[in-house]
């Protein structure tokens, strides 16, 4: 994890430069697979995939003899067969609704949906069917919205139906005429809303454009069309490339849709590369083009993931993965960002055979398999093998591969769960001392502003990043108070003081209040391993350190190892003006009761005055005759002016500082009848 390469720390040597290291796969595949079934023969057995739900669906001899439904959970996994197909051809399209209820199938060339009432191991005849609107008209998929409404995307239309499963019953709620020439759907993850499912699709009179489609359980809103920019084409001189469904995804980043087009540009005369453009879906406007993704210099095939807010790009020629982030920094043209890969590009980790009990052998699992179907987000399936996987990133292995250190420090506060790595990091930056304090600040900037923003955003859909790669004050203080303890020479509690100022520095950039731990680490840095208390001083003095409660008490706390800390603590709480019981407390404890009196009256803190107990006991406890005499006498005249009588209340419980007083002086019974008034304003006026 060290990407250090600016300032070597004391004794130790310089970290090899990142291109000179073996570094390891960053991209894996689950182990063990999601789900194993029988491979896809194309004949006897056929494997669909339900992209909205999660599930493999493997049909055996058109469900026959069984069909196989594994999915992400156990109450998404089922086997059953069909009895009978009734001469209904090769199931074209098989899926269950989202609450598994109705499973849907549409077999052959017909123009019908089947709908079959899930209860039993054994499904026969369908419960009901509905058919195309248009007689002319001929179903290319459908799609579940939400547990009671179905879309069929035909050849000529698109008709959004509700499903009334009591009734048996399907209404067509509204049609909208358009000849599709391909179609794409990708259901929108959003917890604050109901179920969304975004369809893409062409049609034949305009290929290079694309017309996003929403629907929701409450209807079907179509949304701006908008011109895919295709590059002119090689083969055919003054015509534009043409778009093809291979060439599109939909890919869902940080909360926003966007529609993906790869397209072949050209580089240099007879040379072209691959680029990955991003539209982003607006439902107020036509998408718009923000990103351009630069893929390679060489032609091939590409198949697209997202992982941890990261796009994922495949090249099955050169049988390696590139990542983008799309929220780090990169060059702008007025109208898109162009990012090239954060990182070197790098092939999958080679996972474990495939074991196949049937056979009792292993098969090995190729990568970048011409036979791989790959869906968003993270699902990559080789029908042929029967085996599907879910794409993971390994991320502690990126982190070597960076050479800035502010880009890693924005890589990670965008990935999730990233928090522990990122406090490694910064505990390695400050034990090897690697980074100047401009660095230093740099990395602070960053990791502060992303915690205000994620404050700023967090209940919105869109966040800035996840609450637990967020790095706050209490995780800073707590590497700041492991390297206290670990520091043993002068110079790396000299570097650490400057670093805490660094982050103070940058707390009150972002307009953030210090925590008063931040600032106890400072003090401890400076007095408990540095001794720098002319420091300590100075920064009271100009209120780096600001004022509170418990700082004034840590001050206390230095008073044995610097004295002066004790009237630094004073000089706190007054300024305060909310500390005039502690300041009291602190006067008393440090035997100083005459001043804890003055102090009592100048406030006009009657409470306190009417406690006489407390002073008398650290009076008498201090030995000093004259003190006791003159506390005592000063509390007699307090009770006399406010009572008319020199006697303690019996609630004040002080009979044996009068028996003390007794005992050192004589009785006093005569003084409480000759007291005048005059005496009295002689006794206060001492204080």
């Amino acid at each position: 994890l060290l990407l250090n390469r600016d300032m070597a720390a004391e004794g130790t040597e310089q970290p090899q430069p990142a291109r000179q290291k073996q570094h390891l796969p960053y991209l894996h595949l689950s182990n063990p697979p999601v789900a194993t079934f029988e491979p896809d023969d194309s004949t006897i057995n056929r494997v669909f995939f339900d992209q909205s739900t999660g599930q493999v669906l493997a049909a055996r001899s058109q469900g026959t003899t069984g069909v196989t439904v594994l999915g992400p959970s156990p109450a998404l996994c089922h086997k059953f067969r069909i009895a009978t197909d009734r001469g209904g051809g090769t199931i074209r399209s098989i899926k269950f609704s989202p609450n598994q209820s109705i499973l849907s199938m549409r077999r052959g060339h017909s123009s019908l949906v089947e709908f079959f009432f899930f209860k039993s191991p054994e499904i026969g005849d369908a419960d009901f069917s509905q058919p195309c609107k248009a007689k002319s008209g001929k179903i290319q998929e459908f799609h579940w919205i939400g547990d009671s409404n179905i879309v069929f995307v035909t050849n000529i239309s698109l008709e959004y139906y509700s499903v009334n499963a009591n009734k048996k019953q399907v209404k067509l709620l509204k049609s909208v005429s358009m000849n599709v020439a391909w179609s794409m759907f990708h259901v929108v993850s959003s917890p604050k809303e109901e179920f969304t499912g975004l369809l893409v699709l062409a049609t034949y009179d305009q290929l290079n454009s694309i017309q996003p489609v929403l629907f929701r359980p409450s209807g079907m809103t179509r949304l701006a069309r908008f011109e895919v920019d295709m590059p002119m084409s090689s083969t055919r001189a003054g015509q534009k490339q043409v778009l093809r469904e291979n060439a599109v995804s939909v890919l869902q980043l940080h909360g926003e849709t966007y529609v993906g087009v790869v397209r072949k540009q050209l580089l240099i005369p007879n040379r072209q590369g691959s680029e990955l453009v991003l539209y982003h879906v607006l439902r107020d406007a036509p998408a718009k083009k923000s990103f351009i993704l630069r893929l390679s210099a060489e032609p091939g095939s590409f198949a697209i993931n997202v992982v941890d807010n990261l796009v994922i790009v495949h090249h099955q020629e050169q049988r390696t993965s590139l990542l983008f982030d799309t929220r780090l920094p990169g060059d702008s043209d007025g109208f898109a960002v162009h990012l090239a890969p954060v990182v070197p590009p790098m092939p999958i980790d080679q996972p474990l055979p495939l074991f196949n009990p049937d056979h009792n052998s292993s098969q090995e699992v190729v990568l970048y398999d011409k036979a791989w179907v790959v869906f968003r987000p993270d699902v990559i399936i080789n029908p042929l093998l029967g085996a599907m996987w879910r794409l993971r990133l390994t991320l502690p292995n990126v982190v070597p591969m960076f050479t800035s250190n502010p880009a890693l420090l924005r890589f990670l506060q965008h990935r999730a769960a990233s928090r522990p790595l990122q406090l490694l990091l910064f505990e390695r930056f400050f034990t090897q001392r690697t980074l100047s304090l401009e660095e230093v600040a740099t990395l602070f900037d960053i990791s502060n502003a992303t915690y205000k923003h994620f404050l700023e955003t967090k209940n919105k859909a869109a966040s800035c990043c996840s609450e637990d790669s967020v790095i706050t004050q209490t995780d800073m203080c707590s590497i700041f108070q492991d390297l206290r303890d670990k520091s043993e020479c002068h110079a790396r509690s000299k570097y650490m003081v400057a670093v805490v100022l660094e982050f103070i520095k940058s707390l009150g950039k972002n307009h953030f209040v210090v925590n008063f731990a931040i600032e106890e680490s400072l003090v401890n840095q400076l007095v408990t391993i540095g001794g720098q208390f002319y420091q300590l001083h100075q920064f009271l003095q100009y209120h780096v350190i600001s004022d509170s409660k418990p700082m004034a008490c840590a001050l206390l706390s230095l008073q044995r190892r610097y004295s002066p800390a004790h009237q630094l603590s004073l000089d706190m709480m007054k300024r305060l003006g909310t500390a005039h019981n502690e300041i009291i407390e602190v006067l008393l404890s440090s035997g100083d009761v005459i001043g804890a009196i003055k102090y009592a009256r100048q406030q006009n803190m009657a409470d306190e005055l009417k406690c006489a107990r407390k002073f008398l006991d650290v009076a008498m406890k201090g030995g000093d005759r004259k003190l006791f005499y003159t506390t005592y006498k000063f509390f007699q005249a307090h009770n006399l002016s406010k009572t008319g009588s020199t006697a303690f209340s019996p609630f004040e419980r002080c009979e044996k500082y009068t028996a003390h007083f007794k005992t050192l002086f004589g009785d006093d019974s005569y003084v409480d009848q000759t007291l005048s008034q005059a005496t009295i304003t002689q006794e206060l006026s001492v204080f």
